[in-house]
């Protein structure tokens, strides 16, 4: 289980550009539930994400890790704990380097470097077949440098990547913003699978409403660093996109916009 507890975040204190993020804020997050979040610009989703892998530190409040407090760890301690997959394709990934030395790199994540190969033949089909597992045809261009793929390509391996070594949490921050909109439907398939085959406990923020209502099993909607809407089980099933909607745009229409 992850939990956010009391969390207060405030950007430029005490500065003439002081904006309070969090007041107060907690949330938690069961194991093996896949989370979705949606909300306007500056409703809190990127700061929460990044409070989670340490990124930035609140000023007050708390992350808990199954039943560890991990509000005092450095973001590299946390990232071996966390995959995480952003918006950007040519993030999470070296593009100078080919298909098989970015899985090379991942797949020795939290360990030390030393002097042998990273890559021997048991390892390069190994890759290989997971790469297969894709269904992108991509195993046929291993030697090809990341930076040449385009950018469904990318996002795809940037999932794998991600979840290649045991993870506790699956960290997507946008992770189709970036994509056509086949692409976009690739990729959310792909993350479905990888989701319900490891049972991980998966955070999504998108700007998606369908996405949103479709994907994962618990749907919060953020506004002003506060929950206005959180529903799961049967409620989120049963809810359409209409219903996310109507509650995105009453919100909008409370502020202004």
């Amino acid at each position: 289980m992850l939990e956010v507890k009391n969390i207060t975040m405030t950007y430029d204190k005490g500065g003439v550009n002081e904006l309070t993020v969090f007041d107060d804020f907690s949330l938690s997050i069961s194991d093996g539930q896949f989370l979705s979040v949606v909300g306007s610009n500056g409703s809190g989703k990127t700061t929460f994400l990044n409070i989670i892998c340490g990124s930035i530190t609140p000023q007050e409040g708390s992350v808990i890790l199954n039943g560890t407090d991990i509000s005092g760890e450095k973001e590299y301690r946390r990232n071996r704990r966390i995959g995480r997959v952003y918006q950007n394709p040519s993030m999470g990934t070296c593009p100078n380097m080919t298909i098989t030395e970015n899985l090379a790199l991942a797949d020795n994540k939290g360990n030390r470097f030393g002097l042998r190969p990273a890559i021997d033949r048991r390892k390069e089909m190994e890759f290989r077949d997971l790469v297969a597992s894709l269904s992108l045809g991509l195993e046929d261009k291993m030697d090809m440098k990341m930076g040449s793929l385009s950018g469904g390509q990318r996002q795809a391996l940037s999932l794998l990547i991600a979840t290649l070594r045991p993870i506790d949490f699956l960290i997507l921050d946008e992770h189709t913003a970036a994509l056509d909109p086949v692409n976009s439907e690739i990729i959310m398939e792909l993350t479905r699978k990888t989701v319900e085959k490891m049972h991980l406990m998966t955070i999504m923020v998108t700007h998606n409403l369908r996405h949103a209502v479709e994907y994962g099993d618990r749907l919060v909607m953020m506004d002003k660093g506060i929950c206005v809407l959180d529903i799961d089980g049967e409620k989120k099933k049963n809810t359409k996109v209409e219903d996310v909607l109507g509650i995105f745009n009453s919100i909008s229409i409370e502020c202004g916009n």
